[in-house]
C-alpha cells in the first residue's frame, strides 16, 4: 500500500511513555493534509496532535456513521449497541499517558 494514501492515523505509543525522551502525547492523531495557511516548521501530516484514548466503538460508528459502512443487521440497533458499549468504556476510561508516565516514578 502506498503510504501517502491514509487520510488520518491514530497512533498510541504505550511503550513510548517510558522513553525519557519521548515529548509527545502517547494517544495522538495524525491528519495527511496540508492546509493553505500552516507555516509551522514541521510537514503537518508530522504533527502529533494530542488526543484522548479512542474507543473501537467510536472508531466503528464513525465509520458507519460517516462512510456508510455497512453493519451486520439492523443500523439503528448497531449504533445503540455502539452507544451502551461506549458508555461502558467511558466509565472504566483511564488517561494512559498519566498511568504510563507515573509507572516512571
Amino acid at each position: 500500500m502506498d503510504d501517502d494514501r491514509w487520510i488520518f492515523r491514530y497512533d498510541y505509543e504505550a511503550e513510548q511513555a517510558q522513553a525519557p525522551d519521548y515529548r509527545y502525547p502517547v494517544a495522538h492523531l495524525h491528519i495527511n493534509a496540508e492546509p493553505i495557511d500552516y507555516r509551522g516548521a514541521k510537514r503537518f501530516r508530522d504533527l502529533h496532535l494530542p488526543t484522548r484514548r479512542l474507543s473501537l466503538e467510536a472508531l466503528i460508528r464513525h465509520l458507519v456513521v460517516e462512510h456508510n459502512v455497512p453493519t451486520f443487521g439492523d443500523t439503528a440497533e448497531a449504533l445503540a449497541f455502539l452507544e451502551d458499549q461506549q458508555e461502558q468504556f467511558e466509565r472504566r476510561r483511564t488517561d494512559p499517558d498519566k498511568l504510563l508516565r507515573s509507572s516512571e516514578s
